[in-house]
C-alpha cells in the first residue's frame, strides 16, 4: 500500500496527520486518541458516539488478534 500516495492525496492541507500503529500495549490509547480526536473536530450525538466507539474498539480488537498470524 502506497502511504505516501494516500497521504498526499486526502489529507493535503492537513496538519499533525499520523498513522498510529498499535498492539496489546497501545491499543488503549491509540483507541482514546482517535475518539478524542474525533469529538475534538465533530460534534456527536452520545448515542452516535458509544455505537462508534464500541464499533471502533471492536474493529481494533480483532484487526489486534487475528488467530494464526504473526504477532
Amino acid at each position: 500500500m502506497d502511504i505516501a500516495f494516500l497521504l498526499e492525496k486526502y489529507f493535503r492541507t492537513a496538519e499533525n496527520v499520523s498513522i498510529d500503529v498499535f498492539d496489546a500495549q497501545t491499543l488503549n490509547s491509540v483507541y482514546q486518541n482517535v475518539i478524542k480526536s474525533m469529538t475534538s473536530h465533530f460534534e456527536i450525538e452520545v448515542s452516535v458516539l458509544q455505537a462508534i466507539s464500541y464499533c471502533l474498539y471492536e474493529v481494533m480488537d480483532n484487526v489486534h488478534y487475528i488467530p494464526g498470524a504473526i504477532s
